[in-house]
């Protein structure tokens, strides 16, 4: 990314970062503008479809799962953007237009903590967790499901079916990349 690299190559003249530095400072300059054009695109999407405070309710639950369990990754920034956005967008649009009913919600929830249980939490070649680190995320893993299934059942008593909602996809579509990564993890098995 250019704009990456002018900022790295300008503190790097300044001397604030030295040469050996360059491409770490680099890389994780391409992640910040990465990720700040995937929140800009996502906020800009949901002021167009109405849809902003699901969206941040979408994100509450997800993210925290998704940071511990992890689940299966694309290929590159690029393309861990664009399908980014398009699961946004398709959540956003199922919220939009009604379409994820109670059962669908349920069932939802039971596929992600079966998946947890089975899968999480990931690993590949950019994310080696130790042993130690292992337990400790599968646990908080487990944790965060049971957590989203309280505030599922506090949502569905007060009656609100936007935080209902927003748990039962963000669970979803976790369930949906954690089995993708244990079918990524079965191929390599048994390929070697």
């Amino acid at each position: 990314m250019k704009v990456a690299r002018r900022i790295a190559g300008e503190m790097k003249k300044h001397g604030i970062i030295r040469n050996d530095e360059y491409n770490v400072y680099v890389y994780g300059l391409e992640l910040v503008v990465l990720k700040f054009i995937a929140g800009l695109i996502a906020i800009i999407v949901s002021i167009a479809l109405n849809t902003t405070l699901f969206l941040f309710a979408l994100l509450l639950f997800l993210i925290p799962i998704r940071e511990y369990a992890g689940g299966v990754h694309a290929a590159s920034r690029g393309a861990c953007l664009f399908l980014t956005e398009m699961i946004l967008l398709v959540a956003q649009l199922i919220w939009k237009w009604n379409l994820w009913k109670e059962t669908l919600q349920i069932l939802a929830i039971l596929l992600c903590m079966i998946a947890v249980l089975l899968f999480a939490p990931s690993q590949n070649e950019k994310r080696r967790l130790s042993q130690q680190k292992r337990k400790k995320f599968r646990y908080i893993s487990i944790l965060l499901c049971f957590i989203n299934v309280a505030c599922y059942g506090m949502a569905f008593w007060i009656g609100w079916n936007l935080i209902k909602i927003a748990i039962s996809l963000a669970m979803m579509i976790e369930a949906i990349l954690l089995i993708l990564y244990g079918i990524e993890r079965l191929k390599k098995s048994l390929i070697s």
